[in-house]
C-alpha cells in the first residue's frame, strides 16, 4: 500500500514539473516489442510523453540499459534492486558463466554498484563456496561466543545471565489478567519480638499472599458451520428481505451477545 501511495506522489511530481519545464528526459521504448524500458511513471503522467526507440539485441542488454537509467537518475528500493540483479544473474546462468563468478561478472556490467552490495542482494547459489562457509563459520562462531569483557566486572558469561533473567522474570501481561500466579518468597515461621523494657513477647503472623484463580478459557467464535441438508460448510447466510450477506462469524458474535443479556 506504501508502495502505491509513493509512486501516486512521484506521478504527481513529474505533472507538475512538465507543467512547469516540460518533459526533460524522453521514455525510452524498445522498438521490436514497444515495451517501456525506462520512464513508465513519465508514461502513467502524462500518456502523450515524448518517446524514444531503441533496438536492444538481447533481453540482457534491455536490462542492463535500465539498471543504469536507475542508477543516474531515481533511487531504487532494495527489493527492485534484488530482483534486477536476480534476473541478470539468470540471463548470466543461461550465458553458461559459472554461478560462483556470476557475482564477479555483475561487478564488471554494473561498477556503479559496490562488490559487497551485490554479493549481498545475490542469493546464496551465486556466492563462492569460500564466501558460503565463511558466512557460515562466523553465524557458528555468534552463536558460540556467550563470553563478554565487561569494564569494571571482568568476563561474563552471557548465558548464566540469561539463565537469571528468566528465573526472575514475569510475565506482566499474563499477571494482569491473573492467568499466573505472582510467585513470592515462601514466609519464614511466625517470628517472635520481645520487648526489652517490659520483656513482653509479641508474636508476628505472616499473611499468605493471595492467589489468584486461573480465568477460564474464552470460546471460539465459530466461523463455518455444516448446512443440515447438503453437510457443507457454509460460511455466509443472506437476509431473505435486503439479501444482504451476512458472515457466520457475525452471527455467532450477535448470538453470543443474546446469550449474555439473558444471563
Amino acid at each position: 500500500m506504501a508502495e502505491i501511495e509513493k509512486e501516486a506522489n512521484f506521478e504527481d511530481i513529474l505533472k507538475a514539473s512538465e507543467e512547469v519545464v516540460g518533459p526533460i528526459y524522453p521514455v525510452v521504448v524498445d522498438k521490436r516489442t514497444l515495451e517501456i524500458v525506462d520512464g513508465k511513471h513519465r508514461k502513467k503522467a502524462d500518456p502523450d510523453w515524448p518517446e524514444v526507440k531503441i533496438e536492444f539485441k538481447s533481453e540482457k542488454e534491455k536490462l542492463l540499459y535500465r539498471i543504469h537509467a536507475n542508477l543516474m537518475r531515481r533511487k531504487v528500493s532494495r527489493k527492485e534492486r534484488a530482483s534486477q540483479l536476480l534476473e541478470l544473474a539468470l540471463h548470466l546462468e543461461e550465458e553458461g558463466v559459472p554461478r560462483e563468478k556470476i557475482a564477479q561478472e555483475i561487478v564488471k556490467l554494473v561498477p556503479e554498484l559496490s562488490p559487497g552490495y551485490i554479493i549481498n542482494l545475490l542469493p546464496a547459489k551465486y556466492k563462492s563456496k569460500g564466501r558460503r562457509k565463511a558466512g557460515i563459520k562466523s553465524a557458528e562462531a555468534r552463536k558460540k561466543k556467550t563470553t563478554v569483557d565487561v569494564p569494571g566486572l571482568g568476563k561474563v558469561d552471557l548465558e548464566k545471565e540469561r539463565e537469571k533473567e528468566e528465573v526472575i522474570t514475569v510475565n506482566l501481561a499474563e499477571l494482569a489478567y491473573g492467568a499466573v500466579p505472582i510467585e513470592l518468597p515462601k514466609p519464614e515461621a511466625a517470628a517472635s519480638k520481645i520487648i526489652p523494657e517490659t520483656g513482653e513477647v509479641i508474636s508476628s503472623t505472616v499473611i499468605e499472599p493471595k492467589q489468584h484463580p486461573k480465568p477460564e478459557p474464552k470460546p471460539k467464535v465459530v466461523k463455518v458451520f455444516p448446512c443440515p441438508r447438503c453437510h457443507v460448510e457454509v460460511e455466509t447466510l443472506y437476509c431473505s428481505k435486503c439479501f444482504s450477506e451476512i458472515s457466520i462469524r457475525e452471527i455467532a458474535k450477535i448470538l453470543r451477545k443474546a446469550m449474555l443479556k439473558e444471563a
